[in-house]
């Protein structure tokens, strides 16, 4: 046997015995009603006001298990019976499936029976679909992107989270990037400069501008040949606003960190120019807002006044400085 195919035959072997352990894992919950790993709720995510963003529903399904070949209809309890269409085409052993979403009350009625399964499952709910940029998404049980995974060991254990964000606020900016998303790539994020909390964002789901890297001198930032994001660009004003390190964050803080000096910031506006995206950085009221705005190519068109408006345009400044 050669090498490679000594190789193939342990990958092979490998991938087997993994489908055996998925195939077995699976037939124990079907059979016993018992999941081969103990199941938990998955936390709920919430915004900073307790409004929720992402929940967990929870789900049950029941089975009849038929174990004898000389079973008679009227051996079949009363409360099962109410969920067979009839008895005559019963198997004379196997697993019927009763229902597949139970109630909460008679899940406690047919687990008293004992050839009933009760299988329980849990599905991840987003109730902002325009924020899953962020939220992120879930596999089985355990996060595999945006917050869901940041934020996996916390939701695993069924312990709720609670961000930063105002909702309020966030459907805001959804709104405004609605509006400009046919012509515009659009990035925002208002963020309190007292925490360092973001308390709304929106962004591009595939490729967002606010994790793409820039040269740190466009910003007036020392050291050229550093790349930063438009994230690290807000942890840059926090700390020489604050005297301190700081960095932005998506979970709700208890407590002021710094009280900002924004003696040493007298413009309210900076601009960035970056080939087709142009950054502006407000600052009010103790909270700063970034955004970014990237012209499309082959944009569809809209009304000449449209159509004349860049993204340096002054328009869009009026329409930004009204989200702080």
């Amino acid at each position: 046997m050669s090498k490679r195919d000594y190789y193939s035959l342990w990958g092979f072997l490998c991938a087997f015995f993994l489908f055996l352990i998925v195939v077995l894992n699976f037939s124990v919950e079907k059979v016993t009603g018992k999941p081969s790993v103990p199941e938990v709720k998955r936390g709920y995510i919430f915004d900073r006001n307790l409004e929720p963003l992402v929940i967990t529903l929870e789900n049950h399904k029941a089975y009849y298990v038929i174990k004898n070949d000389n079973w008679m209809a009227n051996t079949i309890p009363p409360v099962v019976k109410n969920y067979l269409p009839s008895t005559l085409n019963l198997p004379k052993k196997g697993i019927v499936l009763l229902s597949e979403d139970l109630t909460l009350d008679e899940v406690e009625k047919l687990a008293k029976e004992e050839n009933v399964l009760i299988e329980r499952s849990f599905k991840r709910k987003n109730l902002v679909p325009e924020m899953d940029f962020l939220i992120g998404e879930t596999f089985n049980g355990y996060g595999v992107s945006g917050l869901e995974k940041k934020f996996d060991h916390l939701l695993q254990k069924g312990e709720p989270l609670v961000l930063s964000l105002d909702l309020k606020k966030e459907r805001k900016f959804i709104n405004v990037k609605k509006q400009l998303e046919s012509r515009y790539q659009v990035g925002l994020a208002e963020i309190d400069l007292s925490t360092g909390e973001v308390l709304a964002y929106i962004d591009d789901k595939e490729k967002p501008l606010f994790e793409e890297t820039y040269l740190s001198s466009i910003f007036g930032i020392p050291n050229k040949n550093q790349k930063i994001s438009l994230w690290d660009l807000g942890g840059y004003f926090l700390t020489n606003l604050c005297g301190k390190e700081m960095s932005v964050d998506f979970v709700k803080k208890s407590n002021r960190i710094c009280n900002p000096d924004l003696s040493s910031f007298p413009k309210e506006k900076r601009m960035f120019f970056i080939d087709k995206t142009v950054v502006r950085v407000y600052f009010k009221d103790g909270k700063m807002l970034i955004a970014a705005l990237k012209e499309k190519s082959g944009a569809p068109e809209g009304n000449k006044e449209d159509n004349k408006l860049s993204p340096a345009s002054e328009k869009f400044d009026a329409w930004f400085a009204e989200l702080l």
